[in-house]
């Protein structure tokens, strides 16, 4: 389950909320070689944690610099969302049911392309084309 393109990593220390996302997801993956660690905890955990954050981000202080990254972060939360799935069940889902999914659809529609012109920002768009196509 390689979603995530490489180079998406120049995103990473930019926002607290994308770096929890991004342990979220990292242990959530590595949980599911080992389902008897910790892991698994530390991933809810920091998934409930950057949840928390991101709601308060979009009440209180949303701005097109920031709809971007949390548009990123929502990709992040659709792939977590999606690696806790059984593979049948993504195969026959998609990408399609996903709050998350449709969430940074709408904030990448908000924010414009040119936000998305650079670095690791144009890998996510890429990468977002490209799970809403599928």
């Amino acid at each position: 389950m390689d979603y995530w393109p490489p180079g998406c990593s120049l995103l990473a220390l930019r926002n607290k909320v994308l770096d929890l996302s991004l342990v979220a997801l990292s242990a959530q993956r590595l949980a599911l070689n080992s389902p008897s660690s910790d892991l698994r905890l530390l991933s809810l955990t920091a998934y409930n944690n950057s949840i928390g954050l991101y709601r308060d981000l979009v009440q209180h202080q949303l701005n097109d610099d920031l709809s971007a990254m949390l548009a990123v972060t929502s990709t992040v939360y659709a792939l977590i969302e999606a690696s806790m799935m059984r593979p049948e069940d993504i195969a026959n889902v998609g990408w399609g049911k996903s709050g998350h999914f449709d969430g940074a659809l709408a904030l990448m529609q908000k924010t414009g392309p040119h936000y998305y012109s650079a670095s690791g920002f144009h890998l996510v768009f890429k990468k977002i084309r490209e799970m809403g196509v599928c």
